[in-house]
């Protein structure tokens, strides 16, 4: 009797692209399904290793070792949850700058420096984003998102500060800023409408795709008293609880976390987590060369460290749109500041 094709869960888009092959080409069959459908083993956000829909079996004595030291330490810990080892981080990506070399050829290497000078900045003004940037202001000032007692803790000297830079980040871009996702601003950058702005590695070729490239230079994340900060996202690779063929699941995890499928995912333009896969990446010119070794030093380096919160896309949902209306101007700061640690709270449990 034949051995059913393995159960694979994929998310939409570039994600789902080879995975079949790669595990086809050491005669694993798989049978690749949507995101969330019963599968015995699923690629689920970074974020959702931790309280998300799909409860993952740990890992604990079944990977091997030598596979998981191949993979980037701050993706590695952001899969671990009570020291259990709950998933295998698939791709890590990481935020850097990108600055033009006719209007910002030194850019500013603080936040406070950066608030200062004027210049046409692109942030998140809307969305999860927006609390991710905030939330690395906070902590490269020596703040704390969490306090002692593992709850949401955003009303704070740092996080006054934080958001107040923050506001004077943005003004310079105008009111349209309040409207830009994470998307918006990689398009922005790319049409030349910015000086500067943080994007993720991930948002790479949408910057080679536009007329500004050949203009820009990327960067460090800017720092601050405490140092660089960055926020980081990615996927990973679970085996659910309700897995059929666990052994199989395992054997396909030893290909899916190895180089070879790692440098597929980099030609599709996913940021690896396999670190020396992502070392030989094959630069595309010169900017890009550096640009791998920016990802690669700040993911090592300055990755705010996971949040111990369970329901953290909870909490991002929760905290943004406050600290959007103040972008927006519609809400002063002390005031957004106090409704977003409010409705953080709330929506930690």
């Amino acid at each position: 009797m034949s051995t059913p094709p393995l159960r694979v869960a994929l998310p939409s888009g570039t994600a789902r692209r080879g995975v079949a092959r790669v595990l086809g080409e050491v005669g694993i069959a798989a049978t690749i399904l949507p995101e969330g459908t019963p599968a015995d083993l699923a690629c689920v956000s970074l974020d959702a290793v931790r309280g998300g829909p799909v409860a993952p079996r740990s890992l604990d004595g079944l990977v091997d070792p030598l596979v998981v030291g191949g993979l980037a330490p701050a993706a590695v810990r952001r899969c671990q949850v009570g020291g259990r080892l709950l998933a295998l981080p698939r791709t890590f990506d990481v935020r850097l700058w990108w600055a033009r070399r006719d209007q910002a050829p030194h850019p500013p290497e603080s936040w406070a420096e950066l608030a200062l000078s004027g210049l046409v900045a692109g942030v998140p003004g809307t969305g999860p984003a927006l609390f991710q940037v905030f939330a690395k202001l906070v902590t490269s000032h020596g703040g704390r998102l969490v306090d002692d007692e593992l709850r949401p803790t955003l009303a704070t000297p740092e996080g006054e500060q934080a958001l107040d830079l923050l506001l004077r980040i943005a003004a310079p871009a105008g009111p349209a800023l309040a409207g830009w996702d994470d998307e918006t601003v990689a398009v922005e950058l790319a049409e030349g409408r910015l000086a500067l702005a943080g994007v993720w590695a991930g948002a790479t070729p949408v910057l080679r795709a536009g007329p500004a490239y050949e203009h820009l230079d990327p960067h460090l994340v800017p720092a601050g008293p405490a140092g660089r900060r960055s926020w980081a996202r990615g996927l990973a690779w679970v085996v659910p609880r309700g897995a059929r063929d666990v052994d199989a699941a395992v054997s396909a995890l030893d290909v899916l976390a190895g180089a070879e499928a790692a440098r597929h995912d980099l030609a599709e333009g996913l940021p690896a987590a396999h670190v020396g896969a992502a070392a030989a990446e094959v630069p595309a010119d010169a900017s890009d060369a550096r640009r791998i070794a920016i990802v690669l030093e700040t993911a090592a380096h300055y990755v705010v460290p996971a949040l111990p919160l369970a329901r953290l896309g909870a909490v991002e949902a929760a905290a943004w749109p406050p600290l959007h209306e103040a972008v927006a101007g519609r809400l002063d700061a002390p005031a957004a500041l106090a409704a977003a640690d409010r409705a953080a709270r709330k929506a930690a449990g």
